[in-house]
């Protein structure tokens, strides 16, 4: 998996697949925030699953936090588990035009 930050966007390409993947993440989204973004878009371009922590953090992030967040999403399943979690509309979870 690889990260890339530009403004208040986090960029991931390959597979989201480990605690560490959702470490990494969660504190890329941190460094974000102490920038005072409270707003962040996630491109995530190639991973099929997101990992149970950063499901968690990511809901902390917006339920708790009140940090408004889109997502986009370049793999249909993903954008299924999304849905399956009821998350589409919480997280503004889009697919990405391919």
């Amino acid at each position: 998996m690889e990260l890339a930050c530009k403004g208040s966007e986090l960029h991931i390409t390959g597979n989201i697949k480990s605690v560490d993947d959702s470490l990494q993440i969660k504190d890329a989204i941190g460094g974000l925030l102490a920038q005072g973004h409270k707003s962040l878009q996630m491109r995530i371009a190639d991973s099929v699953l997101l990992t149970s922590t950063a499901v968690g953090f990511l809901t902390k992030l917006v339920h708790q936090d009140n940090v408004k967040l889109s997502i986009s999403v370049g793999d249909p399943r993903l954008y299924l588990l999304f849905e399956e979690l009821h998350l589409v509309k919480k997280f503004n979870v889009r697919l990405l035009d391919r």
